[in-house]
């Protein structure tokens, strides 16, 4: 969602940065520099609840847990690799979202088994997993959905 040219996230990416990733990790949009990939989202978690809301996941007053009008849970898993940098972002996303009252699990596993099992059969909720970009930046083969299918980017 866009909100005077800046999108709201139910995540503060910002707690994650300065906790856990050194100034050589930052996430940085090939098109925009650090600076500025920072300051085009802001953290609403009043207005990211209203959204869900809205959206008919309400919150079941039994569980605490948001659910739809067929009563089916907001669940969903983070995967990512065991580096402790991607292990603790994943917990910290994890909490943020908790925090709206979605079920979030953490499935956190050795890189070559994340690949194998979940990156390559495209078989994950949330996937938390750096890349390079190389001498070229285009994240084309990273994000279009001609690239969905195995062996494309693995």
């Amino acid at each position: 969602m866009q909100m005077s040219g800046r999108a709201l996230t139910g995540y503060d990416k910002q707690q994650i940065i300065n906790q856990f990733l050194p100034a050589r990790f930052l996430p940085v949009s090939p098109w925009l520099g650090p600076k500025q990939a920072a300051a085009t989202s802001t953290v609403d978690l009043n207005q990211a609840k209203s959204l869900l809301d809205n959206g008919g996941w309400k919150i079941n007053p039994a569980t605490g847990i948001r659910t739809n009008k067929q009563g089916q849970a907001l669940a969903f898993t983070i995967s990512t690799n065991d580096s402790l940098v991607n292990s603790k972002a994943a917990e910290i996303l994890a909490g943020q979202w908790k925090a709206l009252n979605i079920t979030v699990n953490l499935n956190i596993l050795p890189s070559k088994q994340l690949t194998d099992t979940l990156i390559k059969p495209r078989t994950f909720d949330v996937l938390l997993f750096p890349q390079k970009f190389g001498a070229d930046p285009d994240p084309f083969p990273f994000w279009h959905s001609s690239q969905v299918k195995d062996p494309d980017l693995t």
